[in-house]
C-alpha cells in the first residue's frame, strides 16, 4: 500500500491546513492510498480517524523535533511527504 506522511506543525481546531489535512486524507483513502499524520499537538488535529504522531516543540528553534520527525519519518517509510504549514519547511533537512 502507498503511503503519505503529512505534518504539521501549528493550527489548531478544524479550520485552515487541518481542515485540508482531513480533506486531502479522506480523499486518498478512497483511492487506496493510506495517510499519518504528525503533528506538533495531537489534542488540536482535525482528524481523529487518522493514524497520527505527536511530536511536540519546545519552542520553534527546537533541533530534538527534527531529530523526531527524521527518526518517525524512517519508521513509517513514506512514498511522499507533505508539509502543511509555513513553519515546517525548516525540517525539510529531516527528509
Amino acid at each position: 500500500m502507498r503511503r503519505v506522511v503529512h505534518v504539521d506543525a501549528g493550527g489548531y481546531g478544524c479550520e485552515g491546513s487541518a481542515a485540508c489535512i482531513a480533506n486531502v486524507t479522506a480523499a486518498l483513502a478512497a483511492r487506496g492510498i493510506d495517510s499519518h499524520l504528525i503533528h506538533a499537538d495531537a489534542a488540536h488535529a482535525c482528524d481523529p480517524h487518522r493514524p497520527l504522531t505527536e511530536i511536540a516543540e519546545r519552542n520553534d528553534l527546537d533541533p530534538s523535533a527534527t531529530v523526531k520527525l527524521q527518526a518517525r519519518l524512517v519508521e513509517l517509510a513514506p512514498d511522499a511527504v507533505c508539509l502543511h504549514n509555513g513553519r515546517d519547511a525548516r525540517l525539510v533537512r529531516a527528509l
